[in-house]
């Protein structure tokens, strides 16, 4: 599986205290370097997997509930449709964060070391 179908490591430049400080470019080469610790070294591939599951099967709770609740109204269904895609996008980037975090400590404790 290709990992740069799962994580975008530029979406996640200035979002790690640890390395604010870095410029932009030095923050994307050490997320890499994290992104590939994490699914290479420490085996990730599969939290990622069924972070993906989870959070797609999370986005599928708004428009299941409109259904219930308003039955075909397109409106509320388009609505509730858009809600359950801003859910998956956010559960699964803060739940990727987790994931990327581990590679960044890792990488950075081999850096000090």
């Amino acid at each position: 599986m290709r990992q740069w179908l799962l994580m975008n490591t530029k979406a996640y430049i200035n979002y790690f205290s640890q390395i604010a400080s870095l410029s932009d470019e030095e923050q994307f080469k050490v997320l890499e370097k994290a992104r590939y610790c994490a699914f290479t070294e420490l085996k990730l591939n599969g939290k990622s997997v069924a972070y993906l599951i989870f959070s797609i099967a999370l986005g599928f709770v708004a428009p299941v509930i409109s259904f219930m609740l308003f039955g075909f109204s397109n409106i509320h269904n388009a609505v509730a449709t858009a809600i359950g895609g801003v859910v998956v996008h956010l559960v699964y980037k803060k739940l990727n964060a987790t994931l990327l975090e581990k590679g960044l400590n890792e990488v950075l404790k081999r850096n000090v070391t």
